[in-house]
């Protein structure tokens, strides 16, 4: 991916490393141990191959832009009463990527290399796993603790995303913007 990006286009500017799956609606207790690397290995692991493979390009041009993607998850925790509760494996990898942002951020900010997370909130988006008709009361149920009182939409993290990435961020590294529609004020 990188030696083909590099051949086209002769530098990677900018990396939006976007990655995640959910895992089943178990309490951790029940989760089968393969569920739990599966979601380590894609928002964790994955995103670290990602990053490790673009760097020394971004080395070399002695400049770039990282975007991690993370998740208002990751900035909090559900209680055994809510459903956020079974989202823990997905929670965890998020905490993770929000710290994997901040650590290798000062690691490389005199490197010219700026490295920050977006974490949504919920968004409509076709859910992986989900079954649409459980995902719409998923839904239906988050949007009351919404203070916008609506899901975003995945367009809306255009400008956000678009910022991080420009100049116009020049003296921003190691930030996690959230992106949630006031849910987790």
């Amino acid at each position: 991916m990188v030696q083909e990006t590099l051949k086209i286009f002769g530098a990677i500017d900018i990396l939006f490393n976007n990655a995640g799956i959910p895992n089943p609606p178990l309490m951790l207790h029940e989760l089968p141990i393969a569920d739990w690397d599966a979601v380590m290995g894609v928002s964790l692991r994955g995103m670290f191959l990602v990053m490790k493979a673009v760097r020394p390009a971004m080395l070399r041009q002695k400049k770039g832009a990282i975007i991690n993607t993370a998740s208002v998850a990751g900035l909090m925790a559900g209680s055994e009463a809510s459903s956020l509760a079974n989202a823990a494996p997905y929670g965890v990898a998020k905490h993770g990527v929000i710290g994997r942002t901040r650590h290798a951020a000062v690691a490389y900010a005199r490197d010219g290399i700026r490295i920050n997370a977006i974490a949504p909130g919920a968004h409509l988006t076709r859910p992986l796993a989900v079954p649409r008709e459980e995902m719409a009361k998923v839904n239906e149920r988050l949007v009351r603790y919404i203070p916008m009182g609506r899901l975003g939409h995945p367009s809306e993290r255009q400008g956000l995303a678009v910022y991080i990435a420009s100049d116009a961020s020049s003296y921003v590294t190691g930030a996690t913007f959230v992106h949630d529609g006031g849910f987790t004020a």
